[in-house]
């Protein structure tokens, strides 16, 4: 992240801190670093790194917010069962918010008008929220069931590009799933209907691969790998596409070629 973002990001949240009375404190890592000069994919170690981030500063507990409610966890790096067997004797490491999806956590934070301006949901610019990507979609899709129209973004939101989103995996599913029966409640057919076909193209996509793998051996998904460059591919499965045997003598064979890990930043740096 350059530098004038980056401030911006910490100005962000030292606003966000400031009004709840809390005290930020920002870390520099190179764990992204790290774990991508082993090939380990994102997904499959970012609870591990929040973790290790509690570990270094050891306060008596420390929360990780889930991202979905209890009867939508898949399997993750960040898990309720997982994360706080990251603890130790002095730091309890808890899995919090399952209670709640994110229109109701949105629901929650519209009694904090400050707190509301400046939630931050986009992975563009720390500044602002696009409004073109899927994250700021679906915020769009919460903040308007719950009657709030105030909110800013960067662009306005096209109605018609909604319709357009398309789910990444169950777990980007269930939140547009909770999305879908909260506009059946409220009555709100425009969204209800852009939502049903959000999830039924979703659905009809993981049948066809189900039907691919099951009954023609992946003959499908194989022809389609091989007509996308190897350079496009990326792995953000938490599941292995090897067995740990073959992945670690990949790593092994990795280290023998540069033994050593030279990072590009300085780490360790701890921000008050």
């Amino acid at each position: 992240m350059p530098q004038p973002a980056w401030q911006q990001l910490v100005a962000r949240c030292q606003k966000t801190a400031k009004l709840f009375n809390k005290r930020l404190i920002c870390v520099e890592s190179n764990l992204k670093e790290f774990t991508g000069w082993t090939g380990l994919a994102r997904f499959a170690n970012f609870g591990a790194s929040l973790a290790s981030v509690s570990l270094l500063l050891n306060p008596k507990s420390m929360a990780i917010s889930g991202a979905v409610t209890y009867d939508a966890i898949n399997p993750s790096n960040s898990h309720p069962l997982l994360d706080p067997l990251w603890s130790s004797e002095s730091c309890q490491i808890s899995h919090l918010g399952l209670e709640a999806d994110r229109a109701a956590k949105i629901a929650l934070i519209k009694h904090y008008p400050e707190a509301l301006d400046n939630l931050w949901v986009c992975w563009e610019d720390p500044s602002s929220n696009c409004g073109r990507c899927s994250k700021c979609h679906r915020t769009y899709m919460a903040l308007q069931l719950n009657n709030i129209s105030h909110f800013q973004f960067s662009q306005e939101v096209e109605f018609s590009a909604l319709s357009k989103l398309s789910p990444k995996s169950d777990e980007d599913l269930s939140f547009y799933e909770y999305l879908y029966k909260l506009a059946i409640k409220q009555h709100n057919r425009q969204l209800s209907q852009v939502l049903r076909k959000i999830i039924w193209r979703y659905r009809a996509k993981t049948f066809a691969r189900e039907t691919d793998r099951l009954l023609l051996h992946s003959v499908c998904s194989k022809w389609r790998q091989k007509k996308i460059a190897h350079h496009q591919l990326a792995d953000v499965n938490v599941f292995p596409k090897y067995s740990d045997a073959i992945q670690l003598e990949r790593l092994h064979q990795r280290i023998k070629q540069n033994p050593r890990f030279i990072s590009s930043v300085n780490i360790g740096s701890v921000f008050d």
